[in-house]
């Protein structure tokens, strides 16, 4: 049960959950109004913030700059974090200085990972929060957000992503990484934060 507890956490790690956001918008909503080319540049620098913050982990554990791979200790989790940020907030910039003609919604989308990831910082300086739930919540939140902007039908996949989130929660509380209540703040800010500022298409 402990393996397959890892293989769930693994499958729904947080690094790959923006790009799996990014794609079931793309698929799901026929009115995002997103030009291929620019979805093969948002997809190609998502990759990027998969691959450039997952290969530096693996260099700290290495280091021992980090115990484990899931950074589970608290206090190590900051440099982890300033990484990550640090490449979205390289994305973020560069489609604003380059004036990538994205629409509202998306450029909120990606501007709410930054502001979830910092807020994840302040949080984790008093309590140790889920940053795999508050991957889930966000990809939720912003999923209902472009359901009601654009008026599209997609309660089946948030139900799925809502039983996908429980057995998540399940997982991360079964290998003792956290407490319930950890999961269900991890959940309710990502949640919160994506779906008010893509539903308001809030960004910089």
């Amino acid at each position: 049960m402990n393996s397959f507890a890892k293989v769930v956490s693994f499958v729904l790690h947080p690094l790959w959950m923006p790009l799996v956001n990014f794609l079931l918008l793309y698929v799901l909503d026929p009115y995002l109004g997103l030009h291929f080319e620019h979805f093969k540049l948002i997809l190609l620098l998502l990759l990027t913030c998969i691959l450039a913050p997952g290969l530096s982990l693996l260099v700290m554990v290495k280091m021992k700059l980090v115990s484990d791979i899931e950074v589970s200790n608290k206090e190590e989790r900051y440099i982890p974090f300033a990484l990550v940020i640090f490449y979205y907030i390289l994305t973020y910039g560069f489609l604003r200085f380059q004036h990538v003609s994205l629409p509202h919604a998306v450029y909120a989308m990606l501007f709410s990972l930054i502001v979830s990831l910092v807020l994840a910082v302040l949080v984790n300086m008093k309590t140790k929060v889920s940053i795999h739930l508050m991957a889930m919540g966000g990809v939720l939140g912003a999923l209902l957000a472009f359901s009601q902007l654009h008026v599209i039908g997609i309660g089946g996949y948030m139900t799925l992503w809502l039983l996908l989130s429980a057995l998540l929660a399940w997982s991360r509380i079964y290998q003792g990484l956290h407490t319930n209540a950890q999961t269900y703040l991890g959940f309710g800010l990502g949640f919160g934060i994506h779906y008010f500022i893509v539903v308001n298409e809030l960004f910089v």
